[in-house]
């Protein structure tokens, strides 16, 4: 992350977008799948942001996924809806791509990134 100030809507989204593992003091529910990607996953879940992951491109799992089929559990993910005049312009600011091109009812693959540049994460961001 840069070493400059970033502006209060940045700050509001990576204070609120990226996974914790209790919320107000719960523990937050897990999916039917938790389990079984526990049992099959050598570095347990790898979406805890909290808990970087280890990746080694040459092991079993890997390769399993390369040539059969993988199943990640995106349950976790948080969701935003944005809203308002300025919605359009924000997200056109915050993303990579050009959501203007959007009509109602479609979706696009982009990029979230700070305001140098820096890269926050992957999403899709849907028009209504």
């Amino acid at each position: 992350m840069s070493d400059k100030p970033i502006n209060s809507a940045f700050f509001h989204i990576l204070n609120n977008y990226f996974y914790i593992p209790s919320l107000n003091g719960k523990i937050l529910k897990h999916t039917i799948l938790y389990e079984n990607i526990l049992a099959l996953s050598e570095n347990g879940p790898l979406c805890r942001v909290y808990n970087a992951v280890t990746i080694h491109w040459n092991n079993d799992e890997h390769n399993a996924v390369r040539t059969s089929a993988g199943i990640f559990d995106v349950s976790h993910m948080g969701e935003f809806t944005i809203s308002g005049n300025d919605a359009e312009n924000f997200l056109q600011l915050l993303t990579t791509n050009d959501i203007k091109k959007l009509s109602n009812g479609q979706a696009q693959y982009s990029t979230m990134c700070l305001e140098d540049g820096g890269k926050i994460d992957d999403l899709v961001i849907y028009r209504f």
